[in-house]
C-alpha cells in the first residue's frame, strides 16, 4: 500500500483571473475602458508597473501595456495587453466611424508562431448588446476591482496570480 490513499485526487488548479492570448482564436469582450501604464522586471523577478515610463530607474526599458476587464470564456476576467500591434488594432477600431467604442462589440485576438515568431491579427465580431449576465457579472467583479492598485509593487509580488 502507498503513502497516499487510493481515492485520494488531486484538486484542479482552479480558474485563473487572468487571460492570458493562446495559441489560435482569443475571442473577448471588453467591459471597461483599459488602465494604462508601464511595467519592467526586476532581477527577483517582480513586475513593477508605473504610471509614466519616466518613473523607471535608469537603465531600465519599462514596456507600455493595457490592463483590461474583459469577458472570456464565460467568466470576467483580467487581460494584459503588451502587445503594440494588438494596442494599435484596438486603437484603431475604437477610432474608426464604423465600429467605433471597443463596448460595443466582441474582439478576437489570434495569435501565431512562437518566441520571436509571434505574431497577432485583430478581428471584430459583429457589434451586439452586452447580455445581461456579463453585465451582472462584471458589476458584481467590480465590487472588488480598483484598476489602479496594479501601480502598488506589493501587489506585484504574489507570483500566484501573474498571467503568465
Amino acid at each position: 500500500m502507498g503513502l497516499l490513499e487510493p481515492t485520494y485526487d488531486v484538486p484542479g488548479g482552479g480558474e485563473s483571473t487572468f487571460m492570458k492570448f493562446q495559441k489560435g482564436e482569443n475571442r473577448f469582450r471588453i467591459l471597461a475602458a483599459p488602465v494604462m501604464g508601464y511595467q519592467y522586471w526586476q532581477e527577483d523577478k517582480l513586475c513593477v508597473r508605473i504610471k509614466t515610463a519616466s518613473e523607471a530607474p535608469t537603465g531600465e526599458k519599462p514596456k507600455h501595456f493595457w490592463q483590461v476587464p474583459v469577458w472570456c470564456d464565460g467568466v470576467v476576467k483580467i487581460l494584459d495587453i503588451t502587445q503594440k500591434t494588438v494596442q494599435r488594432d484596438l486603437q484603431n477600431l475604437d477610432n474608426n466611424s464604423e465600429w467605433g467604442n471597443l463596448l460595443g462589440y466582441d474582439v478576437i485576438v489570434s495569435r501565431n508562431g512562437d518566441g520571436m515568431d509571434t505574431t497577432y491579427t485583430t478581428t471584430p465580431c459583429p457589434k451586439s448588446a452586452l447580455p445581461a449576465d456579463v453585465k451582472t457579472a462584471y458589476e458584481e467583479f467590480e465590487k472588488d476591482y480598483d484598476p489602479e492598485t496594479i501601480f502598488d509593487v506589493k501587489n506585484s509580488e504574489n507570483g500566484d496570480e501573474l498571467p503568465f
